[in-house]
């Protein structure tokens, strides 16, 4: 999320994350302490003897239903005007047969 790294067992602007070390594992969670910006992403780097490994996760709001209803007005205004446009065609290219 945006700003600095967030450290182990602290709290960020609406980031908290948690690690439970048990000899060679770790296990991290990460809580959100409020609803994402739809389109922000999270990284999460972890280091071992072998390397750097690091995975980004694209954070969406459960809330938001803009996207696929814009998506549907789209497609149906879409599936609109195209039905016109063929209809015209065809009433056009009729006379010339």
């Amino acid at each position: 999320m945006a700003g600095p790294p967030v450290g182990v067992n602290g709290p960020d602007s609406g980031l908290q994350v948690t690690s439970l070390m048990l000899g060679p594992w770790a296990n991290s969670t990460i809580s959100l302490t409020e609803q994402p910006e739809m389109g922000t992403s999270l990284l999460c780097e972890g280091k071992n003897p072998e390397g750097t490994y690091a995975l980004s996760i694209l954070l969406m709001s459960g809330k938001s239903s803009l996207v696929p209803q814009t998506f549907m007005d789209g497609l149906i205004q879409g599936v609109f005007y195209g039905a016109i446009a063929i209809t015209l065609l065809f009433l056009c290219l009729v006379p010339l047969m």
